[in-house]
């Protein structure tokens, strides 16, 4: 019998996760989608300790769900704590908790799809921008400029994660083309229709 899907989309701020991750649930029955999107913690110090708290209780709970016939669906997890704090937009370090948490997630028994999502033409962030009614996170402005630095540590990470695990599937999906990406998507996860 096939594993259930563990399905994570990662990428800077712009780059169509919120669309993809909802047209995935849409798309693959038996699927849960969990929307992360940061925590209300205004100093450093309690933000690092609720986030580690709150990722590792995340990481027990996809252990918890292995075996229940659902495949899980992720728009960001920890990872993005960790690129912010790579790029400066949190003042302390995240990489032990990270490579911990990564390095579980890695053991759960699911098939394991890490969607690195990113854009080859930088002016279209520019055009996803303009849609309005986007919060922030972290007081980080949405714009180009930001959105770029995030692609360029994403593929860092991305690419230190290929390094620590073993049954994490690391995949660069380039949305420039909604239709392309989501071709390219059901294709690797072996959906019957698009």
């Amino acid at each position: 019998m096939a594993k259930e899907k563990l399905i994570i989309l990662e990428g800077p701020q712009g780059v169509g996760k919120t669309g993809l991750t909802n047209w995935l649930r849409e798309k693959i029955v038996y699927t849960n989608l969990y929307r992360l999107t940061g925590s209300k913690y205004k100093t450093e110090e309690e933000a690092r300790k609720r986030s580690e708290i709150m990722y590792k209780n995340l990481v027990n709970y996809v252990a918890m769900m292995e075996d229940c016939g659902v495949n899980l669906l992720f728009d960001r997890i920890f990872i993005t704590e960790y690129v912010y704090c790579r790029l400066g937009y949190r003042s302390y370090d995240y990489s032990k908790v990270f490579k911990s948490l990564i390095t579980k997630i890695d053991l759960a028994d699911f098939d394991i799809y890490l969607f690195n999502l990113k854009i080859r033409d930088v002016n279209l962030f520019a055009e996803r921008m303009e849609r309005g009614g986007k919060p922030s996170h972290h007081a980080l402005m949405f714009n180009i400029e930001n959105s770029t630095k995030q692609q360029h540590v994403y593929d860092e990470v991305m690419n230190e994660i290929k390094s620590l695990t073993e049954n994490i599937k690391v995949i660069d999906i380039y949305t420039d083309s909604f239709d392309e990406a989501k071709a390219d998507i059901a294709k690797l996860l072996e959906m019957k229709e698009v």
